[in-house]
């Protein structure tokens, strides 16, 4: 007499426990990828709002022959933001280095600031970016740019 058992043909608990788990650690890795391109992305928004106070500090330089007095609201520099739109929470101009305050969203702290600051370079400016959201990698590092 041959004694034999019927093999079970669906799934045992570890092979279903396994995959479980093999599809909780992709979503991890999927979600916090999601989660830094959104912050990305966000800031980037914030870092496009420089371009025209870039233009117009680089206008004030060749106007004046200095940076100094190259604020926000003065020789055809925009007006400072002091109340939150957008994404911003403040921008300010002062002799040049232009500060944007990011408003706290998309686990953007209101600390993860962006600062661009010109450096004279015989007729022209070259701008390096710096502050807590270069740092935390939201914003690309410029570094001696003409743009």
């Amino acid at each position: 007499m041959n004694n034999t058992r019927a093999k079970n043909k669906g799934f045992v608990w570890w092979e279903l426990i396994i995959a479980l788990t093999v599809l909780i650690t992709l979503g991890l890795f999927a979600a916090s990828a999601f989660s830094n391109y959104k912050r990305r992305s966000y800031f980037n928004e914030i870092v496009q709002v420089s371009a025209p106070f870039k233009k117009a500090v680089t206008d004030c330089f060749h106007n004046q022959k200095t940076l100094k007095g190259c604020n926000a609201g003065n020789h055809s520099i925009p007006a400072p933001i002091r109340k939150a739109e957008g994404g911003i929470r403040s921008l300010s101009v002062i002799d040049g280095v232009i500060t944007i305050t990011p408003i706290a969203k998309n686990g953007i702290a209101a600390s993860d600031n962006y600062i661009l600051t010109p450096t004279v370079s015989g007729n022209t400016l070259l701008w390096t970016s710096s502050g807590e959201s270069v740092r935390q990698g939201y914003a690309k590092q410029i570094k001696n740019s003409e743009n």
